[in-house]
């Protein structure tokens, strides 16, 4: 497009209205969705190290809360058995003989029941009774919510069969997605929002603690991971939740509004205001987006450049009409042009064969 000219009286009918470029802190806010899991940090696994019948089941369904050291099953295994009774008979010596050599084998027998998940109460209780018991008791290595159960009661167990995990919710991580732009407002220890849709008003204070080295592929997202206290345990694995991030890192840029931008596929054009009631279109080059509906320039214009934010579409329209009218005229005068000179050599040419026959006579 080319400058063009507009009377005052047109351009307040035309609904032109401007605003000025100018340096100003990028602060940009991510607002975007996520979804609440557990803490991979605080969550255990309760796995089963011998082959056995699940004689009880005290954890009987999904959900409940376990304390650390409560009883979670009671397990009859032949392995076990002969373990206990291992450990029996060298206390029972011990104790007879006082024996300095016995120590050792004491020690290593209770160390085989400790390698079985057996809790020491439980081996204490041994040395009380004086003999061995069918089943022995597992306690809850860690406190928290039972999220997976996998085992009945009576139901037999291999060695490393998954039976419970156990998930502490105190802490809660959502993760939240956020587009490739958006990344170099991203960092973590950064400070979180969140709110949830049916606890209006209610604003969850947390902080980003890792983004994500990959881009999910179905979606074209980053995945960042979002890290929020949880007492009172309303935040719950699998929620949908919304996430609001402020970024402030302390930059300046030259900014202005981001309706002003004519955005037409390869240019990003503005309507810069000059004397005479004149605009002129300028190339721009598009950072950032920031708050307040602005958007950060980096090449194209300078500080205190007045652009146009309504009416640009008629100008750019006129400027494009007028440059089009400016490229025919211009063709016009090369076809006048290449016509004279047409008519020029032909005359020449007509001179130069006049003097050719008068030199002939």
């Amino acid at each position: 497009g080319v400058e063009v000219r507009v009377d005052p009286v047109i351009q307040q009918n035309m609904g032109i209205r401007t605003a000025r470029a100018n340096k100003e802190p990028l602060v940009f806010t991510i607002r975007t969705y996520g979804h609440i899991t557990s803490d991979e940090t605080r969550t255990t696994q309760i796995n089963t190290k011998t082959n056995g019948w699940i004689e009880t089941l005290y954890i009987d369904f999904t959900g409940k809360y376990v304390t650390k050291g409560e009883p979670l099953f009671e397990i009859y295994s032949p392995e076990l058995l002969a373990a206990q009774e291992e450990y029996l008979v060298t206390y029972q010596n011990m104790q007879r003989l006082s024996a300095r050599d016995n120590e050792g084998l004491l020690a290593s027998a209770r160390r085989r029941l400790e390698y079985f998940d057996i809790a020491s109460s439980e081996i204490e209780l041994i040395e009380k009774i004086g003999k061995v018991k069918k089943t022995l008791l597992v306690r809850s290595p860690s406190s928290g919510y039972v999220i997976q159960r996998k085992v009945e009661e009576g139901g037999y167990v291999t060695a490393g069969t998954m039976l419970f995990r156990i998930a502490d919710l105190s802490w809660i991580w959502v993760e939240a997605h956020i587009y490739e732009y958006e990344l170099s407002w991203v960092a973590e220890g950064q400070e979180a929002e969140m709110t949830l849709p049916y606890q209006p008003g209610k604003v969850y204070s947390g902080k980003v603690s890792y983004v994500y080295p990959y881009l999910q592929p179905q979606t074209r997202d980053v995945v960042i991971r979002l890290e929020f206290e949880n007492p009172d345990m309303a935040l719950k694995p699998d929620m949908y939740v919304d996430v609001r991030i402020k970024s402030d890192f302390g930059r300046e840029g030259l900014v202005i509004p981001s309706e002003a931008v004519i955005r037409s596929g390869a240019r990003n054009v503005v309507f810069v205001t000059r004397e005479d009631h004149k605009f002129s279109p300028r190339d721009v080059t598009l950072g950032l987006p920031v708050d307040g509906g602005k958007i950060q320039i980096l090449t194209g214009l300078a500080a205190g450049d007045t652009v146009v934010t309504s009416g640009q579409f008629l100008l750019d329209s006129e400027s494009k009409l007028k440059e089009a009218v400016q490229k025919m005229l211009e063709a016009k005068r090369e076809k006048v042009k290449e016509a004279e000179t047409v008519e020029e050599d032909f005359f020449e040419d007509m001179e130069e064969n006049d003097d050719f026959f008068k030199d002939m006579e």
